[in-house]
């Protein structure tokens, strides 16, 4: 049987990789705007 704690503990491990990739993304984009903008 698997443990509810485990399974929460997989779900965060999986938000939290999907914010950090939205928060590189983000930042990739905020740079080529001022790169674009000077």
């Amino acid at each position: 049987m698997v443990l509810p704690n485990q399974n929460e503990n997989k779900v965060r491990g999986n938000c939290s990789v999907v914010c950090i990739k939205i928060t590189l993304s983000v930042i990739s984009s905020f740079i080529f705007l001022v790169c674009f903008l000077l």
